[in-house]
């Protein structure tokens, strides 16, 4: 019995208007949740989830507020799944 293999879908995957860099080019700023904001500055996801996943638990966890997300430290920040130093470096940087 062959075991079935789940594919994750990505972001790739998406229907174009719906992929959150696409979506700003063609929408603009205004269009995009915080969570696709979050996504398109952290880049990608994790072998789990989409980079949109990665930034909606980010501000789930942070009572979807982005002053509390603002004042996190990197190790904090890393703390969520899918984010690591680099990620977390860029958020940081974005909130300066």
């Amino acid at each position: 019995m062959k075991k079935k293999l789940s594919k994750k879908l990505t972001i790739k995957n998406w229907d174009i208007s719906d992929r959150p860099r696409e979506k700003y080019i063609e929408k603009g700023f205004h269009s995009l949740s915080d969570a696709e904001i979050i996504a398109i500055l952290i880049r990608s996801g994790s072998s789990q989830k989409s980079a949109v996943e990665v930034g909606r638990d980010l501000l789930a966890q942070h009572q979807n507020n982005l002053n509390k997300i603002a004042d996190l430290s990197i190790q904090e920040l890393m703390k969520i799944d899918g984010i690591g130093e680099v990620k977390a470096i860029t958020i940081q940087t974005a909130f300066e």
